[in-house]
């Protein structure tokens, strides 16, 4: 005998009916809602499908769009080079191509891309790459600070600057993002906005000559 409660209270005692053998999955059986009445029947199978989706039903969330990847022209580049980047572009194609691949693992595989191209100063192809890292594992802090790194030597300062603080965001007390930053903010001319940043830098190791430069640079700034 089966019971079920339904959101109004009531509850309702599912049995199978005498004359139809043992109860399985697909038959009819009697509902008993207080007094019994004759040719109240649902089927099991049917009830307890549409239960089920009404519980258990959850959307799976989408999957960011991401940036397209593609090996740039190596022709520049050293055999060697050239070698390790279409075996890790391959090895990336086989993430990719693999549907059941979790975000993690998509996420490193752009990542490794990302970083090599990034070595091999093919930093367009590098930049999408980690983007897509990045979006994959919003968590991980090495992926912005790659971007940090290959967006201060582009020049652009101000994508640099964000992604050194996306970093912060993930992990607070990155001592090498702190430096980073306080150097960026000295190179901009804020030299209050700095000396917090290499005063926490400074906190996670007392030791760290670039925390204590920065904090005299920033001294005399001011």
């Amino acid at each position: 005998m089966t019971a079920m409660k339904f959101s109004s209270g009531r509850s309702v005692r599912l049995r199978a009916d005498p004359r139809d053998g043992p109860a399985k999955a697909g038959h009819y059986v009697r509902v008993n809602d207080g007094p019994a009445k004759a040719g109240h029947y649902v089927r099991v199978k049917q009830t307890l499908t549409i239960a089920l989706l009404a519980i258990g039903c959850r959307a799976v969330p989408a999957r960011p769009p991401l940036e397209a990847v593609a090996l740039p022209d190596l022709s520049r580049a050293a055999a060697s080079v050239q070698s390790q980047l279409r075996d890790r572009y391959a090895a990336l194609t086989r993430v990719t191509a693999n549907a059941k691949a979790s975000d993690g693992e998509l996420a490193d595989a752009y990542g490794s891309m990302g970083m090599l191209l990034m070595a091999a100063e093919y930093r367009e192809a590098a930049e999408a790459s980690l983007l897509n890292a990045e979006v994959l594992a919003p968590d991980v802090a090495k992926w912005p600070y790659y971007l940090g790194h290959l967006y201060k030597a582009a020049g652009d300062s101000a994508k640099a600057d964000a992604e050194f603080e996306r970093v912060l965001r993930v992990q607070p007390r990155n001592l090498s993002a702190l430096v980073w930053l306080g150097d960026a903010r000295l190179d901009e001319g804020q030299p209050e906005a700095a000396q917090p940043l290499f005063e926490r830098a400074h906190a996670e190791d007392p030791q760290s000559i670039a925390a204590l430069v920065g904090l005299g640079r920033t001294a005399l700034a001011q």
